[in-house]
């Protein structure tokens, strides 16, 4: 399949997208819990700041 990564600079909200193909995914299982939910924590939104602060080829 292919995943799309987007990256949203929160300074100037530009938006950078990188398409990556892969043949599986690590998903973390929880008991009791929904393929669809695994797949939606999987997906979710990101913070990142600190040491993983994203730097914005466009404000930086």
């Amino acid at each position: 399949g292919i995943l799309t990564n987007e990256t949203r600079c929160l300074r100037c909200e530009t938006v950078t997208a990188r398409d990556e193909t892969f043949l599986d995914l690590s998903l973390d299982i929880e008991q009791n819990s929904s393929i669809t939910s695994c797949l939606r924590n999987f997906s979710s939104t990101e913070t990142l700041n600190a040491e993983d602060k994203f730097f914005c080829d466009k404000c930086c």
